[in-house]
């Protein structure tokens, strides 16, 4: 058995939540799998259920008795919260009609095929809609077309939580995942959460149905692509099967503006703003801010001077897939976060977004070649003038903005067409405890052995310490990026450090090229995006 059918919840009545565990849980459960390991697609297909998959693969018999039980709490959850809305919403459809459209979406499920190489992360709600078989209209036939839009809803709210499952459950080629998977509880309770926000994000927009529901599904992939932190040297020691957020594990960045006005956090300086570009130095945060700012967005959850930046919809765009060619045009846009978007996106919905205020983060000028920033700047200067209550943020390293096009440099072209710069401070003392202390509870919660949990904190504690003692080390850790280093290094050369720069560099991409040293006690990386 998959799931308890006589579980009761807040939502449906029994006899749809009977309906939807026996006859549609066991078929999601099984394209979650698939999604989770789509390497073992086919195999998945044959197995009974996840537990028979993973003894048939050799794992042992506690590990897959312990993913049964994950899948059967968090399927009979997804089927809760299903049978709410359908119970909520098409309350006027027979439960034959219903029962119809559930074993058609189910069907559609069933059908799930992917290839052996596709990335977890490849997928997001609505392009899994389009790989899905769609219900056959024939079977779901009613007089006034209900129970084929019932199937449509069931579809695409099924879609939106069995890629957000998939994405956060542990990475088995991470040797600690065997040991996650038996805290059943632990993961549980992350994975509800997670099913949470994807349920908050549901028709969230005014307007037809068509534009609501693609709406609700972007919102819900710019989350999938961009809420994910990949904290550097992790998976180095042993650790990194699940990746912590952005949106929680994010720290706060001080910034400065051109004119000498005093450093505040970079929420106060981006308040009011409509034109911003963001300066700073190689793994500094830029990406990693822009990043934040475009999940806040998607979730709509800005607190404090930022939170009339709730009403806009966050648009990416990486411009290192801009380098050649033409920079993108408003119905290109929604392609940041994945391409098959533009064709399943509604005629117009783009530019309407942009009409109304919406967010465009535009990460990266120092990644287009110098023979083409002209033409970046003609797209930017079309861009403020068709949408002027767009708001824009840009981010680059310094020596991009200081560089000359004819006979001004690149910041003075962008001041002129209204953009006002702020730069990302050093971190503090503060900030840089707060990443250190981030980055080894990343590390711990994915630790299973007492010893190690208990070195881990040591370390940690030893670390912070450092750095009110040693301040070549302090300055080093001033940076992001350099900081993150600094952790794991901490740890493979059991607390050594250099206090020079270089030095620090040469080992870290010692590691990444050998992994870690014979002598660590764990082992192999996930580069990070703080650039």
């Amino acid at each position: 058995m998959w799931l308890n059918p006589w579980h009761r919840g807040p939502g449906g009545d029994m006899d749809l939540i009977a309906t939807l565990t026996l006859k549609f849980g066991p078929k999601l459960a099984k394209a979650i799998a698939k999604l989770w390991l789509p390497k073992d697609s086919a195999a998945l297909a044959a197995a009974d259920d996840i537990a028979a998959h993973l003894s048939n693969r050799g794992e042992d018999f506690t590990t897959a008795q312990a993913t049964r039980r994950l899948f059967d709490h968090i399927v009979s959850d997804i089927v809760l919260r299903l049978g709410k809305l359908i119970d909520a919403e098409f309350r006027d459809v027979s439960d034959n009609d219903r029962e119809a459209a559930i074993l058609a979406v189910g069907e559609a499920f069933e059908s799930l095929s992917l290839s052996a190489d596709m990335m977890r992360s490849e997928l997001n709600g609505l392009t899994l809609e389009q790989r899905l078989a769609r219900p056959e209209e024939a079977s779901l036939q009613s007089q006034d077309g209900r129970t084929q839009d019932l199937a449509e809803l069931l579809l695409r709210e099924s879609c939106a939580y069995a890629v957000t499952v998939a994405a956060k459950l542990p990475d088995f080629s991470v040797p600690a995942t065997r040991e996650l998977l038996k805290r059943t509880l632990e993961l549980s309770t992350e994975l509800v959460q997670a099913l949470d926000k994807v349920e908050a994000m549901r028709d969230v927009a005014p307007g037809n149905d068509l534009a609501r529901n693609f709406e609700a599904q972007y919102r819900r992939a710019v989350a999938q692509r961009l809420d994910r932190m990949q904290l550097f040297g992790v998976r180095l020691i042993g650790a990194g099967a699940r990746e912590p957020e952005i949106s929680v594990a994010y720290v706060t960045l001080t910034s400065s503006r051109q004119d000498g006005t005093p450093t505040s956090d970079v929420d106060s300086a981006l308040e009011k703003q409509t034109r911003v570009i963001v300066r700073g130095e190689a793994g500094s945060g830029k990406t990693t801010l822009l990043q934040w700012l475009a999940i806040r967005a998607a979730n709509r959850d800005f607190e404090g001077v930022l939170a009339p930046w709730n009403a806009r919809m966050p648009f990416y765009v990486y411009l290192r897939d801009h380098a050649e060619g033409q920079f993108p045009a408003p119905e290109q846009l929604v392609a940041g976060i994945d391409r098959k978007l533009v064709g399943l996106m509604p005629s117009g919905w783009a530019r309407q977004a942009l009409a109304d205020g919406a967010l465009l983060l535009i990460d990266g000028i120092d990644e287009v070649p110098v023979a083409r920033r002209a033409k970046l700047l003609e797209w930017l200067k079309d861009l403020t003038e068709t949408f002027p209550d767009a708001v824009l943020v840009l981010s680059s390293r310094p020596a991009a903005l200081d560089a000359k096009l004819s006979h001004e440099t690149t910041r003075k072209r962008l001041t002129k067409l209204g953009f006002e710069q702020i730069i990302l401070e050093p971190m503090s003392l503060a900030d840089s405890e707060a990443l250190i202390i981030q980055w080894h509870r990343a590390v711990g919660r994915d630790l299973t052995d007492t010893d190690d949990r208990a070195k881990l904190e040591r370390f940690e504690q030893d670390l912070i310490r450092t750095l009110r003692d040693r301040p070549a080390i302090r300055h080093l850790a001033s940076n992001p990026l350099l900081c993150s280093m600094i952790c794991v290094l901490n740890w493979d050369r059991q607390q050594l450090l250099p206090d020079n720069r270089m030095e620090l560099y040469g080992l870290a991409l010692t590691m990444l090229i050998e992994g870690a040293t014979p002598t660590a006690a764990f082992r192999p990386p996930a580069c990070p995006r703080w650039i």
